[in-house]
């Protein structure tokens, strides 16, 4: 449609729209160019900006023209034109030329001018705004085209009569429209209290009007039968015969109905329940969502704004195309080949983008009813689900909606076009080919609203679910059928209330315009003005309770869901209003008093009939056990197919592992045999310098036992000249490096150690850098220490430890220097402080569905929890001999505020740390699972409720993950939500600043801050974690990152954003 638009701008000539063109193609009000081959064409018009026709009521309907020749004039003629000399007198006053081009004013009263000139008597006209063309003022002149409007009048002027009286009535129209606006929000409000005795009154009027029509057509029958027939003339006693035969039939169709109708009520009695109760949840809707209540006003605007641009977009086709000659010698614009048949699709288009419009419509209300239907605390509802439900809709499901929209378009297009093949061969085709036509636009018509009111259960399916429209439609489908029971109650008993309900806005308006209407004296005729009013008040009641009729549906699409997945047991709860939930109830202690009573019954019954009532129920025994062995059958296959599928992917596991561990095996196959080259090249190395070494002391050996046998002094001084030890004694032992403590850093989980020696010593091969742990401040103790952790092989004068855990409040840390054939003395230790919080789940303090262990929590649906105490050597097992040091924080930490196991219960899975925050900056990070349902990571006082959950209390702060039914990303606190528009990062980092008064999170892995709460903390407090189907890893004993710190300080003072949850708690 797009193109089809840009091609009628592109080449419609806008100007022949606006400013309109004569008979011979000149556009007027501008200078046009010549057109070839045709006559008086390029005229210029510079000062003629009207169209004129000469015989402006000759219209053409099947063309869609005016038959009459078109001039460009310079005025339209204001009043009534009846003769030739009229025509040239205004030529002459007001310089407007109302006959051809080649006539001269003064030739208009000439023989060859009555062809030339208008049509007389020239009616009065005035230029249509913004289009340029001259209309007749008096509508009379088209009363031959409109006689399908007028056929109730004998002349024009009861027409008139009634035109006037809609202008002069116009302010009590308007005044009853605003009435019947109003009376239709009246009555959405109404029908929540009232639903119940709503309900009953329409079933109960129905009902006797049934037993009263079928009562009176037998009191016709009887009454016609027994009138002796002696007294009807002879003539009218065949028709008689007929009446009485016709009011028998009628009173037996009746009679059917009557009955069809009262089995139905009576079977469908208890259903009826249901929409009485859906009713009154459908107005507490209206009450949490009142935006609702303008999505007829929303839809309307945009079909205006669609249907405004498709007839500007058809306009513009009609002057697309070359000019042309017609049969009269007149130009048309016409286009030629294949896009002459464009205005095909553009209809198409039309009946397309409205049903995509409207089913925008409902799939934003369907949207909105299931957000307020599954949030279980409707103080958690977004701040405008409305709002809300559109940014999905454009964001996810605008594919939906037109896949669904496309349906019903192929649908209603062939009705269409058989309707109007109807139309054109009315009167001329056969009685079968016109029952056939009937049939088919009947059964298209069935189709098209069968497939409506399944689309609407699709959008709902998806909005539920977020799937596709075709598994929507068939899961909306698979529901429908398993409840259509409860489907025809609702359709019936609620469409038809519904319909009252617009009956009875009509009648009230329009009883309102009767009584208004008839103190109007101006004028004798107030039907049309009634009619208008009446029309009117039907269609907002329509546009109202529609929207009404949708919501109920939504909401038992909703209701069927909950009702088939959830029994309202321990972790499968209801998500029902408390309306529908009572319903349930009664539903379920009616089932069991009908079967006590059944029971009850059978004691009293004849032994025949008891027998008969034993043997029913052992038949329905029967079947239910060959069903449930039917259901075993089904269980034990499906159990083997899953053995075997259990068992071969068990098999690809072990595969994949044991590829796995022979990539591994081979890894280290090769670094062990890397390293056996290099330390065998070494050891060749010391061992090739130990023979050197041995061969010098050999010869100094040799050299010594010589100078012992010389017995002569001066000998023995002429054999020591020239002879050195040197080549001896080259190789010195390294001496010890100094630390540096001032070139050291500590940071972000790291420890770079920087040494230098005393002097320069170009012998030095490589360094050894040496550290352990401990809790003790000062020079390294030598009890209660842990062994030395070594780094070799290092060559620079500075090292980094990175990726550190620091679970002990400082580090020792020594280097020796090394050359070739020895290592030197260690340098001095130096302590370096790595001060970080270091916390642990307290098991104490868990849910009892949650399986607690020191740095993770599991969600476990069957209430087992983590070891509360666990034994210190299990819990070192595995490290090394030294005790691991005392947890330290801070603050203090506190006892578990109760020893049980139901710290926290109800829906609050809550666990908290066991050490408590008192001042400082502090970090740790939490990583949740994939497939976790339901999270939420913050901070809270000890003082938090049993029953309450993080962030609903103004002692909790918190961000909460949801990826159950819809995603949400939140910060909540004080019962206060704020909807984060980030993606959820795989890791969460926690930063808090408790003299600072700051909470902030951050992705752990790009640093970017998620949100941030500015308070200020009346009490120490304890990391919380609450999490529902699924787990959390915990990650502590992390300094505060650099890039954390940064970012706070940009921060700071910037973040108004977040007012709304940022509040002083005591």
């Amino acid at each position: 449609m797009g193109f089809i638009c840009g091609f009628s701008v592109a080449t419609g000539a806008a100007a022949r729209l606006v400013s309109g063109y004569d008979s011979y193609g000149n556009i007027c009000g501008q200078k046009n160019a010549e057109l070839e081959s045709i006559p008086n064409s390029g005229m210029d018009h510079t000062h003629r900006k009207y169209v004129f026709f000469l015989d402006p009521c000759n219209l053409d309907l099947i063309n869609r023209k005016i038959k009459s020749e078109a001039l460009c004039v310079a005025a339209c003629p204001r009043q009534e034109l009846k003769t030739l000399n009229d025509v040239q007198k205004f030529a002459e006053m007001n310089g407007s030329a109302l006959c051809h081009y080649k006539l001269k004013p003064s030739e208009y009263t000439s023989s060859k001018a009555s062809s030339l000139c208008p049509k007389l008597p020239v009616p009065a006209s005035a230029p249509i705004p913004f289009f340029h063309r001259c209309a007749p003022v008096n509508i009379s002149c088209y009363a031959k085209f409109a006689e399908a409007l007028i056929t109730f009048v004998s002349d024009n002027s009861v027409l008139h009569r009634l035109i006037s009286g809609v202008m002069a009535s116009k302010e009590i129209i308007l005044g009853l429209c605003l009435l019947s606006l109003v009376l239709s929000m009246i009555l959405m409000v109404i029908i929540r209290y009232i639903s119940r005795v709503l309900v009953w009154i329409v079933t109960i009027l129905v009902i006797l009007g049934s037993l009263g029509g079928t009562g009176v057509l037998w009191w016709l029958y009887a009454k016609q039968r027994k009138s002796p027939k002696e007294t009807i003339i002879p003539e009218q006693l065949q028709i008689a015969e007929d009446n009485l035969r016709a009011l028998l039939i009628y009173a037996i169709s009746a009679t059917v109905f009557t009955v069809i109708l009262f089995l139905i009520m009576l079977f469908m009695r208890k259903r009826i329940a249901l929409t009485i109760a859906l009713f009154h949840v459908a107005g507490k809707v209206f009450i949490h969502l009142p935006l609702l209540v303008f999505q007829p006003f929303w839809t309307f605007f945009a079909l205006v704004l669609f249907w405004a641009y498709w007839i500007m977009t058809l306009l513009f086709l009609g002057t697309t195309g070359s000019a042309v000659k017609n049969d009269q010698g007149f130009v048309e614009f016409r286009v030629s080949g294949p896009l002459q048949y464009m205005w095909w699709y553009h209809v198409v288009g039309l009946i397309w983008i409205s049903e995509f419009i409207l089913a925008c419509q409902q799939m934003t209300v369907a949207g909105a009813v299931v957000t307020y239907y599954f949030t279980r605390d409707k103080r958690n509802l977004p701040f405008t689900p409305i709002l809300a439900s559109v940014n999905r809709l454009v964001r996810y499901h605008l594919g939906t909606v037109a896949k669904g929209s496309f349906i019903i378009t192929l649908v209603k297009i062939p009705r269409m076009i058989l309707m109007y093949i109807h139309s054109q061969l009315k009167g001329k085709e056969n009685a079968c080919a016109r029952c056939m036509l009937k049939s088919c636009i009947c059964c298209l018509w069935c189709l098209e609203k069968c497939l409506n009111y399944l689309n609407q259960n699709a959008y709902t399916a998806t909005a539920i679910n977020s799937t596709n429209f075709c598994t929507s439609a068939k899961d909306a489908f698979v529901i429908l059928v398993e409840n259509a029971l409860r489907v025809a109650a609702i359709n019936t008993v609620g469409d038809f209330m519904l319909f009252l309900g617009k009956v009875l806005i009509v009648c009230s308006t329009g009883l309102a315009g009767i009584m208004l209407l008839n103190y109007q004296q101006d004028y004798t005729v107030w039907v049309l003005p009634l009619i208008i009013v009446c029309l009117f008040a039907f269609l907002v009641a329509h546009c109202f309770l529609s929207i009404y009729e949708m919501v109920v549906d939504v909401l038992f699409l909703c209701f069927a869901i909950d009702t088939k997945y959830n029994d309202g047991s321990p972790g499968r709860e209801f998500y029902m209003d408390k309306v529908l939930m009572e319903f349930v109830e009664n539903s379920r202690k009616a089932m069991k008093e009908a079967g006590k009573g059944g029971a009850a019954d059978a004691r009293e019954l004849k032994p025949m009939e008891a027998l008969q009532r034993i043997i029913s129920t052992l038949a329905n025994k029967n079947d239910e056990i060959q069903n449930f062995i039917d259901t075993l059958n089904q269980t034990l296959k499906g159990v083997q197919e899953n053995s075997s599928n259990i068992l071969s992917e068990l098999d690809e596991e072990f595969d994949s592992l044991y590829s796995i561990l022979d990539e591994v095996k081979e890894s280290m196959i090769n670094s062990i045999k890397q390293e056996q080259a290099r330390k065998s090249q070494e050891l060749q190395s010391q061992l090739s310098q130990c023979n050197n070494a041995l061969e010098n002391s050999e010869e100094l050996l040799e050299f010594a036992t010589r100078s012992l046998d010389i017995k002569e002094a001066e000998e023995f001084s002429k054999s020591n000249n020239g002879f050195s030890l040197s080549p001896f004694f080259e190789t010195k032992v390294p001496k010890a490096p100094e630390i540096d403590p001032v070139e050291c850093l500590v940071a972000d989980n790291a420890v770079t150690v920087a040494w230098r020696m005393p002097e320069e010593d170009n012998k030095i091969d490589h360094f050894i850098l040496e550290y352990r742990k401990t809790n003790f401040d000062g020079l390294p103790r030598v009890k209660d220490e842990r062994c030395w952790d070594i780094i070799d092989n290092i060559k620079g004068t500075e090292y980094t430890l990175s990726g550190l855990r620091f679970d002990s409040k400082y580090m020792n840390f020594r280097v020796r220097a090394c050359n070739k054939a020895v290592a030197g003395e260690c340098s001095d230790p130096v302590t370096l402080e790595t001060k970080a919080l270091n916390f642990s789940l307290d098991s104490s303090s868990s849910h009892l569905n949650l399986k607690v262990e020191d740095t993770c929590v599991e969600w476990d649906p069957t209430g087992g929890k983590g070891q509360e105490n666990k034994v210190k050597g299990k819990e070192n097992k595995g490290r090394s001999g030294t005790p691991s040091p005392k947890r330290t924080s801070v603050g203090s930490r506190p006892p578990a505020v109760r020893g049980s196991r139901d710290r926290f219960t109800g829906e609050s899975y809550t666990v908290l740390g066991d050490t408590a925050i008192e001042s400082g900056q502090h970090y740790w990070e939490v990583k949740a699972q994939k497939d976790c349902k339901s999270y939420s990571v913050g901070v809270a006082y000890k003082t938090l409720g049993k029953f309450d959950q993080l962030g609903k209390t103004n002692t909790s702060w918190c961000i909460h993950v949801n990826n159950w039914l819809q995603n949400t990303f939140a910060a909540k606190h004080n019962n206060k939500v704020k909807a984060l528009d980030v993606t959820v990062p795989e890791r969460i980092g926690v930063f808090c600043d408790f003299d600072g008064g700051q909470l902030s999170f951050y992705d752990a892995n790009s640093k970017q801050l998620l949100y941030s709460f500015k308070t200020k903390f009346t009490q120490p407090v304890l990391p919380g974690f609450m999490v529902w189907c699924g787990g959390l890893s915990l990650s502590t004993g992390m300094q505060v990152p650099s890039a954390v710190r940064t970012l706070q300080k940009s921060e700071n003072g910037m973040t108004g954003s977040a007012s709304s949850l940022n509040i002083v708690t005591q």
